[in-house]
């Protein structure tokens, strides 16, 4: 009895899962998630009340991050709701935003109290042993705080600055008692 009841735990190990990240874009989706709600978050912070019914741009230049594109179009939507008019060829920009992407990362860190996942070579072949957690959390974090500044095309001095604040957003994976898993995030659309 006790060897079967050996072998059938052996069995059930065998099956357990293991986490692989895989991706065919240079973040997951989660990762996407976390830094997209964070950054929205910050924008939203933002302060454009002074250039309420001023013609506006916004920079393209200076930010360099994977997130770029999202940091543009969410400042051109906070201008938009704040009052502010989009400058075109008619009506050429009174005043250009310059946005800061302070920060903007992501943060993996975990715990566990039992065998971690390894790879070892049974007869020359590469086997993947399962993590074996009583206890365990992966945590992904998402941080973001986006800053700006307005200029005053005519003159070139600065108008104001606004700071967002630091925003983060998680996601974590917990594991109690070998088999137990479940998930805890506070993004608006979990996964």
């Amino acid at each position: 009895m006790m060897r079967l009841t050996g072998l059938i735990f052996l069995a059930m190990l065998a099956v357990s899962c293991s986490t692989t990240r895989t991706t065919t874009t240079q973040r997951t989706a989660i990762e996407q998630a976390l830094l997209t709600e964070s950054l929205q978050a910050s924008v939203e912070r933002l302060d454009f009340r002074m250039v309420e019914q001023r013609v506006c741009e916004v920079s393209r230049e200076g930010l360099e991050a994977v997130e770029q594109q999202y940091v543009l179009s969410s400042i051109d939507d906070k201008l938009l709701k704040s009052g502010a008019r989009k400058a075109n060829e008619e009506n050429p920009a009174e005043i250009t935003i310059e946005p800061q992407l302070n920060v903007s990362n992501i943060d993996d860190s975990g715990f566990l109290v039992g065998i971690p996942g390894l790879m070892v070579t049974i007869l020359g072949t590469r086997v993947e042993l399962p993590e074996l957690a009583l206890y365990g959390v992966s945590t992904q974090t998402g941080r973001s705080r986006v800053s700006a500044y307005a200029i005053e095309r005519e003159s070139g001095s600065l108008l104001f600055s606004t700071e967002g604040s630091p925003e983060r957003r998680t996601y974590q994976r917990w594991t109690v008692l070998f088999f137990l898993r479940f998930r805890s995030t506070n993004l608006k659309q979990s996964f």
